[in-house]
């Protein structure tokens, strides 16, 4: 079941969603601290984060998925949203740089088939980052937030479906240690449960942020039988 973008939206307008943000763009930052001249795209809902790499990266790009609905992003400027099929999306071949997969594994169906498009769509030296709930963590428990809807995951199964994919899973990132709750208590103790945390069970955090590089010696992935070609290049002027 797909959440639908407005709600997401929504979901980020709250004070809960602000911190959800900021401990996730303090993962993404650490992971891909120089994306310089690099065309970087999201799938699902990725508008939180896609911010980060403004004046950086040379191009970004918002895939929304059909079943998720569209949202135009960023505000106030030329709109970089572009609503796609599930499982075929309008970009060529190693045309991406940079991919971040958030609000999306876990309400589909089709995971493998999208991780084989994150294949296809990135360069030889591309670089994937899958953001979902934990299922160890108290945020998968609860349908309070967008996190608690869909499939959770732990570590060792989205190593299991990165790999099968013909990627290369690195060291995954554990955020959201503090419980989904809008009690002040909770917002002020987030910053020391997030810092502290880890110590008693890294694996206990709510979000996954799982970094992997294409295999550039794999075998291509099996296309589906009604792919056609793409016709538009990110990298273009």
């Amino acid at each position: 079941m797909w959440v639908d973008a407005e709600r997401l939206k929504h979901f980020y307008n709250t004070s809960l969603g602000v911190l959800v943000q900021r401990k996730i763009v303090a993962a993404i930052e650490d992971l891909w601290p120089d994306v310089k001249g690099d065309v970087v795209a999201g799938y699902g809902f990725c508008h939180p984060y896609l911010g980060l790499f403004d004046g950086e990266a040379e191009r970004i790009i918002s895939l929304m998925p059909a079943p998720q609905g569209a949202r135009p992003w960023p505000k106030n400027k030329k709109n970089l949203t572009a609503l796609v099929e599930e499982v075929s999306w309008p970009l060529l071949d190693k045309s991406v740089d940079r991919l971040i997969l958030c609000h999306a594994l876990e309400y589909s169906h089709n995971v493998q088939s999208i991780l084989e498009e994150c294949w296809r769509v990135l360069s030889d030296r591309g670089e994937l980052i899958v953001v979902a709930p934990n299922r160890r963590g108290a945020w998968a428990q609860t349908t309070t937030t967008p996190l608690g809807y869909g499939t959770p995951y732990t570590g060792h199964q989205l190593y299991d479906l990165l790999e099968h994919a013909n990627f290369t899973p690195l060291k995954p990132r554990y955020c959201l240690y503090a419980p989904p709750s809008t009690r002040l208590l909770n917002l002020k103790l987030s910053s020391s449960l997030e810092k502290y945390g880890s110590l008693f069970s890294k694996k206990l955090g709510g979000v996954l942020v799982f970094p992997a590089r294409k295999q550039v010696y794999a075998l291509t992935p099996r296309r589906t039988a009604n792919w056609l070609p793409r016709a538009f290049n990110p990298t273009a002027t």
